[in-house]
């Protein structure tokens, strides 16, 4: 929702959709799909990291407060935002770097290179690390929630 919204109110100025490697029709579904994997791979893992602990620290001891569940859920996510978001951003290199090399051989500019290799990359990484960031109080909030969420036992008849 993020990048979608970031291109319409952008008007999609600076992003070339065409310079995505061996598209030939339709660049703008290809790059939301890839978005959406790129977000959901890196959100799924830190949630399932962060609900896991929080489980944990249930089965350890059932009577907790809300705030004990969000403040330990919050922590772990702190702890978990600047792995994934490196492990994005190192990916994104791995792949652009062959072509950088390849175009800064070939004579084109520094401006020119990125532009050209690196520019949609850049845009998913930081939609991505947008997606981390929000994904730790949104996440801690709800497992809290469910967590603490007492049962009411309906009386026997």
């Amino acid at each position: 929702g993020i990048g979608a919204l970031t291109i319409a109110l952008n008007g999609a100025r600076g992003i070339h959709f065409e310079y995505m490697d061996f598209v030939t029709q339709f660049p703008i579904p290809l790059f939301y799909s890839q978005l959406m994997i790129g977000v959901l791979g890196a959100v799924m893992d830190e949630a399932s990291d962060i609900i896991a602990m929080m489980f944990g620290m249930q089965r350890e001891n059932a009577d907790r407060s809300f705030a004990d569940y969000f403040r330990s859920g919050m922590r772990v996510g702190r702890d978990i935002v600047g792995s994934l978001t490196n492990v994005l951003f190192m990916v994104f290199i791995a792949d652009t770097l062959p072509m950088v090399f390849l175009y800064l051989r070939n004579g084109n500019t520094w401006s020119y290179t990125i532009e050209m290799t690196m520019m949609l990359g850049m845009f998913l990484t930081v939609i991505s690390a947008i997606g981390i960031v929000l994904t730790v109080p949104i996440t801690s909030w709800l497992a809290s929630l469910l967590l603490t969420k007492k049962t009411v036992k309906e009386p026997s008849k």
